[in-house]
């Protein structure tokens, strides 16, 4: 497969040892209501040597879904869930939940010149993947994002699900060239945002700044308590013309939900316990 074809993809399942590359989210899966857990992938032939002609590649590529019915024992792999092309440019880093009406949702990196992130959904999590849409409240600095469900009705009293990435489109930096001819050109990792559905992704009516400094790749997690947690790298190191590949630190931030609203929404007393509805 060459970088210049006009299309990156494989019917059915994908997994073969043409690929050369093979890599999970990163660390994000989850366990659907039936029990079945659920990990997006992305794949690449490594056909292009952006790291240099002794390195392997990670370009171009597709997204997939390996998923488990008997509790990670055996895996199977799923079917293509965004395949690349002059579209879908390059989709990789995948964040995945599963919505109330069952659906799964994969939320992907990629790096169309129209800085979204791409949306695509599953009745079960690895067949029959709906046609890769722009999620238009999602910025795209071509960075990993993080999405997690906070409340699931009727367990708690409203749905909520998060997400959280650097959404820098009021940075003016962008890269001078782009990784291939038809990628769109990095934009700066910065203003660490984090945002909140109350419809199951259908709006996002909730934006907070957590930090409006170089921040990249991050990880959001719900602890049962209701609070919100955040870890994430930042900072650029010194020399480095203020290069967002160059982190100075690692920094975690915690709040809850009335924090993020600024008073307007927080937990009932009658609300179960956070990730009461995960299926053990």
């Amino acid at each position: 497969m060459k970088e210049n074809d006009r299309s990156f993809n494989m019917p059915g399942t994908c997994w073969d040892m043409s690929w050369g590359w093979y890599a999970t989210g990163p660390l994000i899966d989850i366990q659907i209501q039936n029990g079945r857990l659920v990990v997006p992938f992305w794949l690449s032939n490594g056909g292009r040597k952006e790291f240099g002609p002794n390195h392997r590649g990670h370009r171009p590529s597709i997204v997939v879904s390996v998923f488990s019915d008997d509790h990670g024992k055996t895996w199977k792999a799923g079917e293509i869930a965004v395949p690349g092309n002059d579209i879908t440019v390059i989709p990789n880093e995948t964040s995945c939940i599963q919505l109330a009406d069952g659906r799964v949702l994969f939320n992907s990196r990629n790096e169309s010149i129209n800085y979204r992130r791409l949306f695509t959904f599953s009745k079960d999590g690895a067949t029959n993947w709906s046609m890769p849409v722009f999620a238009d409240a999602f910025f795209e600095p071509i960075c990993f994002g993080s999405m997690c469900r906070y409340s699931l009705q009727p367990y708690q009293s409203k749905n909520r699900i998060l997400f959280c990435n650097p959404d820098s489109r009021q940075d003016p930096w962008v890269a001078e060239k782009p990784s291939t001819p038809r990628s769109a050109r990095n934009r700066h990792r910065t203003n660490l945002t984090i945002q909140m559905s109350y419809d199951e992704g259908l709006t996002w009516p909730v934006d907070k700044v957590i930090d409006p400094g170089i921040a990249g790749y991050l990880d959001i997690a719900v602890t049962p308590d209701g609070f919100i947690h955040i870890f994430y790298e930042g900072g650029s190191i010194a020399g480095t013309g203020g290069s967002h590949y160059k982190n100075t630190h690692m920094s975690v931030t915690s709040f809850n939900l009335n924090w993020l609203t600024n008073g307007k929404d927080s937990l009932l007393k009658e609300d179960k316990s956070l990730n009461s509805f995960i299926k053990k």
